[in-house]
């Protein structure tokens, strides 16, 4: 079975350190943009690792439940951005990443499910994009 690796010891292009995305008009790695959101109780900046209470996207403070739905976000329009990766990925049929450990956020859930029009496991980002004002245009919103 043809595998691929997401992670910095894989096909970098699909790990958060090197898949590099516009969002709210900074462009930087997906992983830049997800700790910049992340937010502590005094509403500082978390370090990595740091436990967060919020997120704050586009001057919001959002519950910190929206941050699986703004990872798949970030995912999402990098690969809208890169159609050629989505071709590439296409022909993979197991997606891994050897350092995911625990988490629920991780880049081969979300190259996965976009490989395969996982409507649902997308479909949290249009709640996010209505709370932050942020369109999607039509047929994109009914093909996630």
């Amino acid at each position: 079975m043809k595998t691929l690796e997401c992670s910095g010891k894989g096909d970098k292009r699909f790990c958060t350190f090197y898949a590099f995305v516009d969002f709210d008009g900074k462009y930087k790695s997906i992983e830049a943009h997800l700790q910049d959101c992340k937010r502590n109780e005094q509403g500082y900046p978390c370090k990595k690792g740091e436990w967060a209470t919020h997120i704050v996207l586009c001057g919001q403070k959002l519950p910190i439940s929206n941050y699986t739905a703004f990872y798949r976000y970030l995912w999402y329009m990098y690969f809208r951005a890169n159609p050629d990766l989505v071709d590439y990925a296409a022909d993979f049929k197991a997606f891994t990443n050897q350092f995911r450990g625990n988490s629920k956020n991780c880049p081969s859930d979300c190259i996965k499910a976009y490989v395969h029009h996982d409507r649902a496991f997308y479909a949290p980002i249009l709640q996010l994009c209505k709370k932050l004002n942020i369109e999607i245009q039509k047929e994109e919103g009914e093909n996630l």
